[in-house]
This record gives C-alpha cells, structure tokens and sequence, in this order.
C-alpha cells in the first residue's frame, strides 16, 4: 500500500526532481496549504514538512515534464502559424484596393457630413448638457416667487411640468452655434 503523506525527499525523489524544486514550489504556494503537513522538530522552530502525494502532485500537475508517466499532464499542440493564401500578387492587390475603398468611402462620409470628428462630437456633447443643466437650473430661480404663492400640490406639479416641458422643448430644437 502506498503512504498518503511523504517527506519532502521521498516526494522528490517519486516525481524525480530535486528537494529544492519541492521546497521552491512550497514556498511559492505552488504546492498548496492544504497538501503541505507542518510539524515542530525541536526547540529551534523548525518544522518537517510531509506532502500528500495525491493532492500536491494535482497542485503541480502542470508544472512537470511529460516524461513523467505519474503527472498525466496534457499540453496542448502549439498554435500552427495561419496558413495564408497563394500569396499572390493578385491578392495583395485585391486587399490593396479594399483598403482603398474603404478609406475613400470614409472620406465620402465625412465630407457629406454623416461622419464628423470625434473631437467634434464629444465637444457637442459637452455644450449640449452645459445647456441641459444651465436651463434646469434656472427653473427654480424663474418660479421661486410664483411656487411660494401656491397652496396647491396639484398647481404645483403643473408649474413644474409646464417649465419642464418648455425646457425640452427649447432644447429639441438646438444646434450648436456655428
């Protein structure tokens, strides 16, 4: 019957790599905690360190040769470089001129004004909420005295939308000044 718990030698020795390699994989937490029995040896705190051979081999299972009939490690193929086409001159041209097309169809675009920089769109942007958040908070400021005179919850909430409503209404029809 094989022992479950082995020293950190006899580990070595079953995987056949040396002590220091077992004792650097420990200490890197390659070999986990729960794979790793330490006991207090003397009176200087010095601890043997026995290893479940089961659980520390599945720790560092990937770590090890394939020459290791034990590990039952399975590595996968390396990636085989992409097969490219003839190789052509012909297809160099073909991807020559796709490439062309495309930077003359965003030319086109740009210049018939469905593609606009993206400088210019984030600085729409911000002047557009600039105004958004000026016209909100101006409401209160434009109904304070009128809000103050009325007693109504009901009057109240149609001041609010009717100023509401006349703010996005402003603003649908903005445009950015030129």
């Amino acid at each position: 019957m094989e022992k479950k718990w082995l020293s950190v030698p006899e580990f070595a020795a079953k995987i056949e790599k040396s002590v220091q390699y077992v004792r650097r994989m420990i200490d890197k937490g390659k070999i986990a905690d729960h794979s790793v029995r330490r006991k207090k040896v003397g009176t200087k705190g010095r601890a043997k360190i026995t290893v479940n051979y089961k659980t520390a081999l599945a720790d560092i299972g990937e770590n090890l040769s394939r020459r290791m009939p034990s590990a039952k490690v399975e590595k996968e193929d390396p990636p085989q470089p992409q097969k490219s086409s003839s190789g052509s001159l012909a297809d160099a041209q073909r991807i020559t001129a796709q490439y062309k097309a495309a930077l003359t169809k965003l030319d086109y675009d740009k210049k018939s004004g469905k593609l606009i920089e993206a400088e210019a769109a984030n600085n729409y942007a911000f002047t557009f909420f600039r105004v958004l958040r000026d016209a909100f908070l101006n409401i209160p400021v434009k109904i304070s005295a009128e809000l103050a005179s009325i007693t109504s919850t009901h009057e109240i909430n149609e001041l609010l939308i009717k100023e509401f409503n006349e703010v996005l209404e402003g603003l649908s029809e903005w445009r950015l000044p030129q």
